[in-house]
């Protein structure tokens, strides 16, 4: 129980010195540990202590014992061992079973496997409603949209229960795949089911209505939801930065931090950079950047200085370019858009100073 209490507040190490003083444990003893290093992040230490437990021999394991293992796998996308484990659940019967066949398939879809994954699938006997929600996850995380969507529709014929998660990746198929009156058909079924109010849902349903550029139903669905969460709004505004609402944007972004009170994370303001740049207000991202509560990202600075090439703005490019030698030492397009960026604006010196710097940086690198 000690070691149980310590895993459920995050004190891994605590509970470790609590397991290993164990003279006698008991299969939910080794579970808990097992479970505690997985979630940790403790990937090598879970695969070992099930290896000991296999040693030990006393304890006999169970489906939550290889589906903790299973995840382990997953977090590092541990192939080679994800493959063993594989060939151990067969071995030990255990791959029909609903848990470990759904954690197996899992995994491997996340590995990249995904031949793997849907031969699990498909040799299941029983499957549940998050056997399902994985397998067509795993399509979409695999970019195989169209396969998401003929096994969505396979749900839906057999009349299976449809959850929040199978549906926001099915409407992230839709969304990759532009097919607006797909989305709009599986918009019209959330409404009747009850999950078109789902906050996950309708983040999927409006970042859909963007991606396939109608971005006035996008912003309908937005506007038609009360308690909205970070999620949303960073979809919504990076909808309008995709379509050069660049005041719209802006609007929504103050009104999120003023008036919500919501902080905003790297996502709202790299969305944010990119639409002030896109719209020419150079000064403005610029400004947004220096005054950020955390260091700004590569892709902030990136975006800065694509803006700054659109609209000629050479100081700024300088000071874009210049954070991002120092970041991305080894990106020569970082060297070649800033040398665009002289020609276009006449700076022939400075042309040839960049682009001998950059030829320089290549013979280095081949020595």
């Amino acid at each position: 129980m000690l070691n149980n209490m310590y895993s459920k507040c995050g004190l891994v190490d605590n509970a470790g010195k609590v397991f290993d003083g164990m003279t006698q444990r008991s299969i939910v003893s080794w579970n808990t540990m097992i479970g505690s290093y997985t979630k940790d992040g403790q990937t090598q230490q879970a695969l070992a202590l099930f290896m000991d437990m296999q040693r030990d021999g006393n304890s006999p394991f169970n489906e939550f014992t290889v589906s903790n293992v299973l995840c382990a796998c997953a977090i590092k996308c541990n192939v080679f061992e994800c493959k063993q484990l594989h060939g151990f659940t067969i071995k030990a019967a255990m791959d029909w079973n609903v848990l470990v066949g759904t954690a197996l398939l899992d995994v491997f879809a996340k590995c990249g496997l995904i031949k793997e994954a849907s031969m699990v699938f498909e040799c299941m006997s029983e499957r549940s409603d998050v056997t399902w929600s994985s397998m067509v996850a795993g399509f979409v995380q695999n970019e195989l949209y169209e396969e998401a969507l003929l096994l969505f529709r396979r749900a839906q014929v057999m009349r299976l229960e449809i959850n929040q998660f199978m549906v926001s990746s099915v409407i992230s198929a839709c969304a990759c795949l532009a097919v607006l009156i797909e989305g709009k058909q599986l918009h019209a079924v959330m409404s009747k089911t009850g999950l078109g109010s789902n906050l996950f849902v309708v983040a999927s349903l409006t970042n859909m209505y963007a991606k396939c550029g109608s971005i006035g139903e996008a912003y309908a669905l937005f506007s038609g939801i009360e308690g909205k969460n970070v999620v949303l709004w960073n979809v919504m505004i990076s909808g309008f930065a995709k379509h050069a609402h660049s005041m719209e944007g802006k609007s929504y972004f103050n009104l999120m931090v003023k008036q919500h009170g919501i902080s905003p994370n790297v996502l709202h303001y790299s969305c944010m950079v990119d639409v002030l740049g896109r719209a020419g207000l150079i000064h403005e991202a610029y400004d947004l950047i220096v005054t950020m509560t955390f260091d700004a990202t590569a892709s902030m600075w990136g975006s800065l200085l694509a803006s700054c090439r659109n609209y000629g703005k050479l100081e700024f490019a300088e000071i874009a370019a210049k954070q991002l030698f120092e970041m991305e030492p080894d990106n020569a397009g970082n060297h070649v858009l800033l040398s665009n960026i002289y020609a276009a604006n006449r700076k022939w010196e400075e042309v040839a100073r960049t682009r001998k710097l950059l030829k320089d940086r290549g013979k280095k690198g081949e020595g």
